[in-house]
């Protein structure tokens, strides 16, 4: 619904819908916006949200029946803590200089913040920081992007962090 209903989703006039904030990778100037009607049933509306939910929710449930518990761990790709071999390393893709994946992460980070603050300690223990997680100069760790932004302006620090 979020990404719906933004101001830089716009109508597409040559189907007649609503086209979503996230199109492609960018965050382009919109200059002028489609409102969804988040009770019609359509597209980016709320009962269309929910179904789309609960069909995942159907799938995730049926594939776990039968699945072996996962070992999850979060954590730095940087810094492994496991010497044994892994099953499946899952990460953010790293998107170089395209675009700033920890700004688009937030978007959506400060509306699940909102939704989840409260539901149990995991949850609020996940959502401490206003804001996704950034480049750690400190630690020489963190987003997998070439932004000179978050190495306070060296363009080639910045390339040589990747």
């Amino acid at each position: 619904m979020v990404d719906s209903g933004s101001t830089i989703a716009h109508w597409a006039t040559s189907g007649e819908f609503n086209v979503s904030t996230f199109q492609r990778f960018a965050l382009p100037i919109s200059w002028d916006f489609s409102e969804v009607n988040f009770l019609s049933g359509l597209t980016g509306s709320y009962p269309n949200a929910l179904d789309w939910v609960a069909l995942a929710s159907a799938h995730f449930l049926s594939a776990a029946e039968t699945a072996t518990s996962p070992a999850v761990i979060l954590g730095s790709a940087m810094e492994s803590k496991m010497s044994a071999g892994y099953d499946a390393i899952v990460t953010d893709p790293p998107y170089y200089d395209a675009i700033p994946y920890s700004d688009l992460m937030d978007f959506f980070y400060v509306w699940l913040r909102r939704c989840a603050s409260g539901l149990s300690r995991d949850h609020d223990r996940a959502f401490t920081s206003p804001l996704g997680p950034k480049w750690d100069e400190a630690r020489g760790d963190g987003e997998l992007i070439d932004d000179c932004t978050r190495h306070g302006g060296d363009a080639a620090k910045s390339e040589a962090s990747l």
